[in-house]
């Protein structure tokens, strides 16, 4: 299967960056960036066969992106990824999205140190090997969640998403479309956003759950297997979530509980 097939459109509906954001760090998107690893995530259950893990490698492996002081994206493997080389890129925020072919990509600066260029599915660790003159795009640095973990809350009862007649709602947003999948994918895509994904060791499937309590709020945040090494990264993104209005079954405002997989594979 080649790469542009196994990679699919996703997008958040909903981002948390309104929670914090460093200013001026000084990196510019401008410049050469080399891929120094890849992470592959699903939340469908689809995983990797070795074949597409090859063609992974194939593609990613001494792969560099330049982004041009005239805001085009060139890639030195042209012939694997021809619908990014050479191609004109648009800025849509300053945290940094932006889209080529209205086809949306970000990259993600965690630290100042460690980089993220999120092409849907696919995550690429990229680090910078040279700069140009006249850059002038800050890739923001995202701040650290301040949320601490909270231990698990005794709750009398609850239903699950699929079993409320309304899904909880982000105070101050409209649904757009289906409530209860913008709900999910809000908190999906928000995740991806805000995992560490150099601390990935190995491939793994991570069994999320998080209760929105009768006041709106995220209770007993849940990630098995518990040793995965970026769970406080999901779990906090989880509870930094801002107040929600209450879940509704048979016109009462109950506890409601979204559950679901993130499956990563890692080189």
């Amino acid at each position: 299967m080649k790469i542009k097939y196994l990679i699919c459109i996703v997008f958040t509906t909903v981002n948390l960056y309104g929670c914090g954001v460093n200013e001026n760090n000084g990196i510019t998107l401008e410049g050469k960036w080399k891929v120094i690893d890849w992470t592959y995530y699903s939340y469908e259950n689809k995983g990797l066969d070795q074949k597409e893990i090859e063609e992974m490698d194939d593609t990613f492996n001494n792969l560099i992106f330049e982004f041009t002081p005239e805001n085009y994206i060139k890639t030195n493997k042209a012939n694997l990824l021809p619908y990014l080389d050479n191609k004109r890129f648009n800025i849509i925020s300053p945290f940094l999205n932006f889209e080529v072919d209205n086809q949306r990509y970000a990259i993600r600066n965690r630290d100042g140190k460690k980089f993220f260029f999120i092409m849907n599915n696919i995550i690429l660790q990229i680090e910078k090997i040279e700069n140009h003159q006249n850059s002038k795009i800050i890739i923001k640095e995202l701040e650290k969640f301040k949320t601490e973990i909270k231990a698990p809350k005794e709750l009398a009862g609850f239903y699950s998403i699929d079993e409320v007649d309304t899904a909880p709602q982000i105070t101050g947003y409209q649904s757009r479309g289906d409530g209860k999948a913008f709900i999910i994918n809000s908190f999906k895509y928000s995740i991806i956003d805000f995992i560490d994904y150099s601390a990935i060791k190995d491939n793994k499937v991570l069994h999320i759950s998080f209760i929105i309590d009768k006041q709106g709020r995220v209770q007993n945040a849940k990630i098995t297997p518990h040793t995965s090494e970026i769970n406080d990264d999901i779990i906090k993104t989880i509870t930094s979530f801002p107040e929600f209005v209450s879940g509704i079954k048979d016109g009462n405002k109950v506890n409601t509980k979204i559950s679901f997989e993130l499956r990563l594979i890692s080189k």
